[in-house]
Protein backbone atom coordinates (compact mmCIF):
# COMPACT_ATOMS: atom_id res chain seq x y z
CA UNK A 1 0.00 0.00 0.00
CA UNK A 2 1.32 3.78 -0.75
CA UNK A 3 1.51 5.83 2.35
CA UNK A 4 -1.63 7.79 0.53
CA UNK A 5 -4.31 4.81 0.71
CA UNK A 6 -2.53 3.44 4.43
CA UNK A 7 -3.55 7.85 5.25
CA UNK A 8 -6.90 7.40 3.77
CA UNK A 9 -7.60 4.70 5.68
CA UNK A 10 -6.49 6.32 9.22
CA UNK A 11 -8.86 9.20 8.31
CA UNK A 12 -11.49 6.96 7.98
CA UNK A 13 -11.17 5.61 11.47
CA UNK A 14 -12.82 8.25 12.92
CA UNK A 15 -16.28 7.65 10.62
CA UNK A 16 -15.77 4.34 11.19
CA UNK A 17 -16.16 4.73 14.94
CA UNK A 18 -19.55 6.47 14.59
CA UNK A 19 -20.90 4.59 11.88
CA UNK A 20 -19.32 1.68 11.12
CA UNK A 21 -22.70 -0.05 12.17
CA UNK A 22 -24.98 2.04 9.92
CA UNK A 23 -22.32 1.36 7.14
CA UNK A 24 -21.99 -2.73 7.41
CA UNK A 25 -26.25 -2.97 8.16
CA UNK A 26 -26.22 -1.18 5.08
CA UNK A 27 -23.81 -3.13 3.12
CA UNK A 28 -25.97 -6.23 4.68
CA UNK A 29 -29.13 -4.88 3.32
CA UNK A 30 -27.89 -4.24 0.11
CA UNK A 31 -26.26 -7.47 -0.44
CA UNK A 32 -29.24 -9.70 0.64
CA UNK A 33 -31.54 -7.55 -1.69
CA UNK A 34 -29.11 -7.80 -4.94
CA UNK A 35 -28.17 -11.68 -4.31
CA UNK A 36 -30.38 -13.27 -1.75
CA UNK A 37 -28.91 -16.26 -2.53
CA UNK A 38 -26.04 -15.57 -0.28
CA UNK A 39 -28.75 -15.63 2.38
CA UNK A 40 -28.22 -19.02 3.21
CA UNK A 41 -24.13 -18.53 3.72
CA UNK A 42 -25.74 -16.43 6.71
CA UNK A 43 -27.17 -16.98 10.63
CA UNK A 44 -29.98 -14.43 9.99
CA UNK A 45 -30.58 -14.39 13.48
CA UNK A 46 -27.14 -13.01 13.89
CA UNK A 47 -28.70 -10.23 11.67
CA UNK A 48 -31.62 -9.64 13.66
CA UNK A 49 -29.94 -9.07 16.46
CA UNK A 50 -27.55 -6.93 15.10
CA UNK A 51 -24.68 -9.22 16.03
CA UNK A 52 -22.94 -9.77 12.60
CA UNK A 53 -23.01 -6.38 11.70
CA UNK A 54 -21.76 -4.98 14.69
CA UNK A 55 -19.17 -7.92 14.38
CA UNK A 56 -18.01 -7.12 11.25
CA UNK A 57 -18.12 -2.96 11.70
CA UNK A 58 -15.28 -3.70 14.69
CA UNK A 59 -13.14 -5.77 12.48
CA UNK A 60 -13.48 -2.79 9.91
CA UNK A 61 -12.76 -0.40 12.46
CA UNK A 62 -9.68 -2.46 14.21
CA UNK A 63 -8.37 -3.42 10.83
CA UNK A 64 -8.17 0.37 9.55
CA UNK A 65 -7.00 1.66 13.45
CA UNK A 66 -3.88 -1.33 12.82
CA UNK A 67 -3.38 -0.85 9.27
CA UNK A 68 0.33 -0.03 9.77
CA UNK A 69 1.08 -3.40 11.91
CA UNK A 70 -1.82 -5.39 11.23
CA UNK A 71 -0.01 -8.11 12.87
CA UNK A 72 -1.44 -7.15 15.81
CA UNK A 73 -5.09 -8.19 14.46
CA UNK A 74 -3.60 -12.15 14.46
Amino acid sequence: MTKEQIQIIKDCVPILQKNGEDLTNEFYKIMFNDYPEVKPMFNMEKQISGEQPKALAMAILMAAKNIENLENMR
